[in-house]
């Protein structure tokens, strides 16, 4: 057990060191990440910002989804099941990092993909401006017009719409009624170019299209493929269970040993007190020959006159005292065989005392495992206090940050609906200008006082929006990070659930669960102290017992020897004895006294019989129960490792020759009860190659994640030349509208490049989702 916790506690730190060498990796990449969007969003239209938002918040809300999944993992309870639990928290979150890995590829896909819109954007207005070049003065102020129009609809500078208006408003001054004509045609062939720029647009727009179908197909098979991993899990949790139910059944076991201890010492105590009884009953009839003696004696001094004619009683009399010695020694032979059992009963007590302090060792590993569980519910519940007071904070500024946006926005509402009212009155201005040319073209000044207010109001619109823009983004920082808040707030809350096995309760049914167990573990070591103090108690009874079974022994020797010396002094006195008619009628009611006593100490002698015949029939049985419980045990474990292991370790090889042994090997059955060394080694063989399966566990996964990550190069490399085709695309359109053919053709080869990328991609998924349970089976 030692060895095992080591290994855990050794497979934890390190798992510890790679989650935080992991968490600083993922920070440098989400600063990285921060920066660039950053910087793109500054270059993006506001139409493909809105696009690369939406598929942002899906691939994260895709693997937020993951996550929380991958989260509700695992089971509770025991050392041993909360090392794999670590071990398994550690695994899922490697997955989830790389699937934020593969999300961020996505995102940066996304913006380079914005990008090229941007630019084919960028390359429209180019187009529009080299036409306007070719036109005349009135064609150049119609085409600055539409470049206003379209700038200010991608947030243009302010400065550029003013010098266009200022040229606009003197080109209009300086026109002819006859170059409006011209101005009509020049009008009508840009509309041309922009509807066949339309075309080519609506034409990238479904290249776009499919390249996001794809991208999304992509993000099914990795859904897939997490599928594949929660499934490893959960056999791994099975295993965990079966475990678990083993440990139990030794708890069991252990529990019924201890209450075998408690009959086996309630036995010793009514056999110890037995016997004392016993003992007493013998110096009874120690002082009652006494006695016998002593009358004996004066019946001599007063009888020595009459020895002739009782010498024939006396033969009779040295028949019984001879009866009487047989007794005295049976008797002695009876004591002897107490002090065996008495002592038989002492080495049963060592024995239950040593498996007691087994049982205490076991107990004390458990309660300072329950005791560091103990510890990380305590830290755990300080992270939870910590999470909700920064996610109380983030939602407070999170509706603050809503208001000043709602108001910011009203305010750029109104900001709007002036600009259009400038722009309806400076319409109308320019027609009554263009009407009244021939009276006042000496006076601009009213014009160019108004185009100034445009422009400042155009500036401050600018000016709005840019404040607007810096709020949502920093309202999208504050949502990214209240919701790593609430993942990281869920994860902790879903371990402490694993761990204590209630996976659907609430935070205060959590609550009540950790303080159950805190009253549990209290409760417990207050039964160890009382069962130590009992023990203590029951050592010390036992201990004052054998001190006086010792001197009773003492007595009992003494006593002997004052026996013997009466038998010489009985031998001395044979010639002596006189006439002892009158007492042989006494002496005969003595032997019947004693023929009754004999008769008692058989019935209790039986009884004494019975009841070791009942011990050892109780023992034979409730080993007879633990061999058949280790035998499942090793049923259970001997299937894990495989068949292999099974068939390797079916026998065991025995130097003596034993019953039911075939060329000296014994079944696994056989051997629990005739050859138990070395059937607990091969338990401890199957217990090892279980902590190796379940430590390979780790490797296969990694397996798989190189494989992953090999599929992704691919991805990426095809990706690569998809960027390549489009660049060409870029280089077709910089080069003139006549191309239009050409460029339908490059986009039928990019659609069936992407066809097959398409199957590719399906075969990968196919033999992606296929490995994980392969390995799981090897």
């Amino acid at each position: 057990m030692k060895e095992m916790v080591e290994n855990a506690r050794l497979q934890t730190e390190k798992t510890n060191a790679l989650n935080e060498e992991l968490m600083k990796e993922v920070e440098k990449l989400k600063r990285q990440l921060s920066t660039e969007q950053e910087s793109n969003n500054n270059l993006q239209p506001p139409s493909m910002g809105r696009r690369s938002s939406t598929t942002s918040h899906s691939d994260a809300g895709g693997s937020n989804v993951t996550a929380t999944n991958n989260s509700r993992v695992g089971n509770h309870q025991s050392v041993n099941t909360s090392d794999i639990m670590d071990r398994l928290r550690a695994e899922n979150d490697e997955l989830r990092r790389e699937n934020g890995a593969q999300t961020s590829m996505l995102t940066t896909r996304n913006k380079e993909r914005d990008q090229l819109y941007q630019e084919i954007e960028e390359l429209k207005l180019n187009m529009r401006s080299h036409g306007s070049l070719r036109t005349a003065g009135s064609s150049a102020s119609m085409a600055d017009q539409l470049g206003l129009r379209f700038q200010h609809l991608h947030h243009g500078d302010g400065t550029e719409r003013s010098a266009s208006r200022n040229s606009f408003t003197g080109s209009s001054i300086a026109l002819a009624e006859e170059e409006r004509e011209n101005m009509e045609n020049v009008n009508g062939a840009l509309r041309d170019k922009i509807s066949e720029l339309k075309i080519a647009k609506a034409d990238l727009e479904l290249q776009l299209g499919s390249a996001i179908r794809e991208l999304q197909e992509m993000d099914v098979s990795n859904e897939q493929r997490q599928l594949a991993y929660e499934r490893e899990i959960t056999l791994l949790t099975n295993n965990q269970r079966d475990l678990e139910d083993v440990i139990g059944d030794l708890t069991r076991e252990r529990d019924e040993l201890l209450s075998l201890y408690e009959q086996k010492s309630i036995d010793f105590d009514d056999l110890r007190d037995e016997a004392e009884e016993e003992l007493e009953r013998l110096e009874i009839q120690i002082i009652t020959l006494r006695e016998e003696v002593e009358e004996y004696k004066k019946v001599l001094s007063q009888k020595i006159d009459d020895y002739a004619a009782l010498q024939e009683d006396y033969d009779a009399m040295q028949r019984e005292i001879r009866d009487v010695s047989d007794h005295a020694v049976a008797m002695e032979d009876k004591a002897v065989i107490l002090q065996t059992k008495v002592n038989e009963l002492e080495q049963e007590k060592t024995d239950l005392e040593q498996e007691i302090e087994r049982a205490e060792k076991k107990f004390r590993e458990e309660e300072a495992n329950s005791q560091r569980l103990n510890v990380q519910l305590e830290s755990a519940q300080g992270q939870i206090t910590f999470l909700n007071e920064e996610l109380d904070g983030d939602k407070i500024k999170i509706g603050q940050l809503e208001t000043n946006l709602s108001k910011v926005e009203e305010q750029v509402r109104e900001e709007r609906e002036r600009a259009k009212d400038w722009e309806r009155r400076c319409g109308e201005e320019k027609r009554r200008t263009e009407k009244e040319r021939e009276r006042r073209t000496g006076d601009n000044e009213g014009v160019k006082e108004l185009e100034r207010k445009l422009n400042e109001r155009e500036k401050d619109i600018s000016q709005k929006d840019d404040e607007v823009r810096r709020l949502r983004k920093t309202i999208a920082k504050r949502e990214g990070e209240a919701q790593q808040w609430r993942d990281r707030l869920e994860e902790v809350e879903g371990a402490l659930r694993e761990a204590l096995g209630d996976v659907t309760g609430t935070k205060e049914n959590l609550l009540e669960s950790i303080t159950k167990l805190q009253a549990q573990l209290d409760a417990t070591l207050e039964e160890l102290d009382s069962t130590k103090r009992r023990l203590g108690e029951r050592e010390r009874t036992l201990r004052e017992r054998e001190s006086m079974l010792e001197t009773m022994a003492m007595e009992t020797k003494k006593l002997s020897e004052i026996l013997e010396k009466e038998r010489n002094d009985r031998k001395q006195t044979k010639k002596e004895v006189d006439n002892l008619e009158h007492k042989n009628q006494h002496h005969r009611q003595k032997l019947s006294q004693t023929e009754i006593q004999y008769k008692e100490l058989e019935r209790t002698r039986n009884r004494e019989v019975r009841t070791f015949q009942n011990d050892e029939n109780r023992l034979r049985e409730q080993i007879s129960e633990r061999n058949a419980l280790l035998a499942t045990v090793w049923s259970r474990i001997s299937v894990l490792p495989g068949p292999e292991f099974a068939h390797r370790h079916s026998h065991v090889t025995t130097a003596v020759a034993m019953a039911g042994a075939q060329q000296g090997k014994l079944s696994m059955e056989s051997a629990v009860a005739q050859a138990f060394v070395a059937f607990s080694r091969h338990m401890m063989n199957g217990v090892k190659a279980v902590e190796t399966v379940i430590a390979q566990f780790g490797a296969r996964v990694k397996q798989v994640d190189r494989d992953l990550m090999k599929e992704y190069q691919l991805l990426e490399s095809a990706l690569e030349s998809r960027t390549r085709r489009l660049e060409r695309l870029e280089t077709l359109v910089r080069g003139g509208l006549g191309e239009s053919a050409a460029v339908r053709t490059e986009v039928s080869k990019l659609r069936t490049e992407n066809r097959l990328l398409r199957a590719e991609m399906v075969k990968l998924g196919g033999n992606v989702t296929g490995t994980p349970p392969q390995q799981v089976k090897e």
